[in-house]
């Protein structure tokens, strides 16, 4: 390479970002809105703006980092009949085979 600063393919390093929905992820962003949805349909849209970034704080907390999704994961383990079709039941422990 004769320029040294410049590179002549482009490789994209934002592939395996999660969807965001303006600032926020789409498990993020109903943590958010479903809290203000239903304190406005119970006329307490106070008390769901307090819920809303409570509940938001603390999703967070256990969401842990970016990387780490943690509600999916949970689900995974302690929800196996919701279904997640492309994995293995998760009460198994042992293949033979």
């Amino acid at each position: 390479m004769s320029n040294g600063d410049v590179e002549p393919y482009y490789i994209p390093r934002h592939l395996d970002d999660p969807e965001r929905w303006y600032f926020w992820t789409f498990d993020e962003a109903l943590v958010l809105v479903g809290p203000l949805i239903l304190g406005y349909v119970f006329h307490m849209f106070t008390f769901g703006i307090m819920l809303s970034a409570g509940g938001y704080f603390a999703y967070r907390k256990f969401k842990g980092s970016e990387q780490a999704n943690v509600a999916v994961y949970g689900v995974y383990w302690y929800y196996p009949p919701l279904g997640l079709k492309g994995t293995p039941p998760s009460y198994v422990r042992r293949y033979v085979g």
